[in-house]
């Protein structure tokens, strides 16, 4: 990308220290330290936090990073703010500096190496509203780019659209769109008239405090936004290892992991890769997949016990 400034964020959380740590190792060996552009990472939770414990985190970070709280962002007397608004904040923070895109990372990942210079030279399609580098859904088989709805309202509630912001690539013209305008515009009274099953599934999961990730599909690559997809790479520049959610931290995902099947590895460089993204397919909805395959596809291989 040839923008001027392009930003990039890791979000986390005090309840799960563990991941933290080694996860901005893995961005410094992507080439975290080399990238052009404010780094900040965001503590949700951070205002709790004691002047022994903000230490920590600055040198977990390093001197080029910005550590931040999300308090500062948002009206509340909660000192956690919780996926969604967290994310919301961190997105319109990008946007009120102006920000020509954003690389969005949680706190547990592992990158191939060269991926942060590998994403810093992507430029994501013109109709599609962001792109993920994690696949969690394991939903995109081909090389490339496979562009997907932002929710699937045809599928069970809860299974169609984007999952996942582990590894996020967002534009600058997203997040502008995003910071004017009111999140999930006219999608309660939409999903409402649809009936209770629709409203039960992305109303419910996108309006809760903690699913970011729904949210951002529904706000971004669904109607009213300019966009009707987001675009998954493949292959992953990412492994996600968390065993515990940020959504909800104290509680585990236990042996299903939401591992990426395409994650090459640690050692494979991220910028042998097709980086211009000339190959973009269209996905298949989620609804069109039998619910056999969506679990197996979603959930293998299974963790080892421990």
């Amino acid at each position: 990308m040839t923008d001027s400034k392009p930003w990039m964020t890791v979000l986390t959380c005090p309840l799960r220290r563990e991941y933290f740590a080694s996860t901005m190792a893995s961005v410094r060996k992507a080439g975290g330290d080399r990238f052009e552009g404010p780094k900040v990472v965001f503590v949700d939770g951070g205002s709790d936090l004691t002047a022994e414990e903000w230490a920590w985190y600055k040198e977990i970070a390093g001197p080029w990073w910005d550590v931040r709280s999300t308090n500062g962002y948002a009206k509340t007397d909660n000192p956690f703010l919780e996926t969604k608004n967290a994310m919301l904040a961190i997105l319109h923070a990008a946007a009120d500096d102006g920000a020509s895109y954003l690389i969005y990372m949680e706190d547990d990942i592992v990158l191939c190496k060269n991926a942060i210079d590998a994403l810093s030279k992507v430029r994501v399609h013109d109709h599609i509203a962001f792109y993920t580098f994690c696949d969690i859904k394991n939903v995109a088989t081909l090389s490339g780019v496979t562009e997907y709805a932002g929710y699937d309202f045809l599928a069970p509630a809860g299974e169609g659209g984007h999952w996942g912001n582990q590894l996020l690539l967002i534009p600058g013209r997203s997040l502008r769109y995003l910071r004017k305008t009111t999140v999930l515009p006219n999608w309660t009274t939409t999903l409402k008239n649809l009936g209770p099953n629709w409203m039960h599934g992305p109303a419910q999961l996108a309006e809760e405090k903690r699913a970011s990730d729904i949210l951002l599909g529904l706000s971004l690559a669904c109607e009213p936004a300019p966009w009707r997809a987001y675009g998954v790479f493949t292959p992953s520049l990412a492994q996600h290892v968390g065993e515990r959610s940020l959504v909800n931290p104290v509680a585990t995902l236990g042996r299903w992991g939401r591992d990426t099947l395409t994650w090459p590895g640690e050692d494979f460089d991220a910028l042998t890769l097709d980086l211009e993204c000339s190959q973009v397919h269209e996905g298949v909805p989620d609804h069109r997949i039998d619910g056999k395959t969506r679990l197996q596809r979603r959930f293998r291989p299974m963790r080892p016990k421990k």
